[in-house]
C-alpha cells in the first residue's frame, strides 16, 4: 500500500486487522507521500467512497504513507484508483492525483475540530509551506448502536415507564433522547441503558424517535421508532374495586342481572346493559360496529355481547355509554370488556342471576 519501490515487509494481515477495528493506518519508510480513499478491503483495494470527510467505522478505514522526512524524494512507480493524493519526485504519466517535484514535509493533524472529539482535520505541508493534501476524518467507530427497545409500544395517556435500550457502545455518559430531547438515563452496561419516560411523553398517539448520544465521542446512534397507540378505552368500576359500574338500560338498576326482563322496549324480553367508558370516541363516519364487547366466565370461555348503542353521556363529553345485549348462556360472575378498533379495555366484573 504505497506508490514507490519498497518491497512488502509486513503482509496484508496488519492492514486488514487495523481496518477491521476502524483504525487509521499510518506508515512511512517509502520516501514519498500518499493517502488512500476510505477502504473496505486493503488487500483487494476496495473503495467505500471518495468523499470528504472520511468516516471511520469498524471495517472501513484508510492508509497513508508519510515518508518525506528529509533523506530523499523518490518517484512514483505504482498507481491506482484507490489513491486520493500522491506527492513524489516524478509521477506516472496521466496519473490524476499525483503532484511531482516533491519536497520534504510532514502530515499534521488537528483534533477536536468544531468541538467534536471524534472529528479531526489533517494536512500535508512541505518545507516550502506548500499544502499538498488536506482532508477531514470523523470517527464513528464507537458510535452507539440501538438494536432493540423494550417496550417498543405504549398506549396514549398511559403511565410513566422505564425504557430499556439494548445495543452496543454505550458509555457511562450515554443519554437517551426522546424526539431529540434528553431523558434521565441510567447506564447498566456497554450493551444496555435505561431511560425514564414520563406520562407526558406518551400523552397522545403517534411515533417517538429514540436515539442515544455519547457526549465523550460526540456521536449519535441510529434512530429507533417507538409507537404510541390510541389510549385504551376504560370501563368505569367502583372505587378501589374491579366491579363494573353497570346498569339495566331501562330501570337503571345495578347487578345482579337476570337475563330476561319485563321492563323492555324490545319484543324479545332480553336485558340490555349500560356500560360506561372513558377514552372511547367514534371517528366521523364511524358506527357502533367500531366497538365490540365480550364476557368471560371463570372457565375463560368467551361470549360475544352485541353492541347496540354507543353515545356520549350528556353533559359529560369525557364519558361514553355503551349498551350491550346479554346472551342466554351467561351465568354467575363474568368479566366484561370492550374493544375499540383493536384496542382492548380493562376487564370489569358483573354478576348474573341464575
Amino acid at each position: 500500500m504505497q506508490v514507490g519501490g519498497k518491497e512488502d515487509e509486513t503482509g496484508w494481515g496488519v492492514y486488514e486487522e487495523a481496518r477491521k477495528g476502524g483504525a487509521i493506518i499510518a506508515t512511512a519508510h517509502e520516501h514519498s507521500y500518499s493517502r488512500t480513499h476510505l477502504m473496505s478491503n486493503m488487500m483487494n483495494r476496495t473503495i467505500v467512497n471518495t468523499s470528504d470527510p472520511l468516516t471511520l467505522t469498524k471495517e472501513n478505514s484508510f492508509a497513508f504513507v508519510s515518508g518525506l522526512g528529509g533523506n530523499s524524494v523518490r518517484p512514483q512507480l505504482l498507481g491506482g484508483s484507490w489513491w486520493a493524493s500522491i506527492y513524489a519526485q516524478t509521477c506516472l504519466p496521466a496519473d490524476p492525483v499525483c503532484i511531482s517535484n516533491g519536497n520534504f514535509g510532514a502530515l499534521f493533524g488537528i483534533f477536536n475540530v468544531d468541538g467534536q472529539s471524534n472529528k479531526a482535520a489533517f494536512y500535508f505541508k512541505d518545507i516550502n509551506g506548500r499544502t499538498i493534501d488536506s482532508f477531514a476524518v470523523v470517527s464513528n467507530v464507537e458510535v452507539p448502536i440501538i438494536s432493540t427497545l423494550l417496550p417498543a409500544v405504549a398506549q396514549a395517556s398511559g403511565a410513566a415507564f422505564t425504557l430499556n435500550v439494548s445495543g452496543e457502545n454505550f458509555v457511562g455518559g450515554s443519554v437517551v433522547r426522546w424526539n431529540g430531547e434528553d431523558r434521565p438515563t441510567t447506564f447498566t452496561s456497554p450493551s444496555q441503558i435505561m431511560a425514564a419516560i414520563s406520562a407526558a411523553d406518551i400523552a397522545g398517539p403517534g411515533t417517538a424517535l429514540v436515539t442515544v448520544f455519547n457526549p465523550n465521542g460526540g456521536a449519535t446512534s441510529n434512530v429507533r421508532s417507538f409507537s404510541i397507540g390510541p389510549a385504551a378505552p376504560g370501563l368505569l368500576t367502583e372505587d378501589k374495586s374491579d366491579r363494573a359500574i353497570a346498569l339495566d338500560s331501562v330501570t337503571m338498576v345495578r347487578d345482579p342481572f337476570a337475563l330476561l326482563t319485563g321492563n323492555n322496549f324490545s319484543l324479545d324480553g332480553r336485558r340490555r346493559l349500560m356500560l360506561f367508558a372513558t377514552n372511547l370516541n367514534l371517528l366521523p363516519g364511524e358506527t357502533v360496529s367500531a366497538v365490540t364487547a365480550q364476557a368471560e366466565n371463570s372457565q375463560h370461555r368467551i361470549y360475544s355481547l352485541p353492541v347496540e348503542f354507543v353515545g356520549k353521556v350528556p353533559p359529560y363529553d369525557w364519558l361514553t355509554q355503551v349498551v350491550v345485549l346479554l346472551p342466554d348462556e351467561l351465568a354467575n360472575d363474568v368479566w366484561v370488556s370492550i374493544n375499540l378498533r383493536g384496542v382492548l379495555s380493562n376487564k370489569a366484573l358483573i354478576s348474573i342471576k341464575s
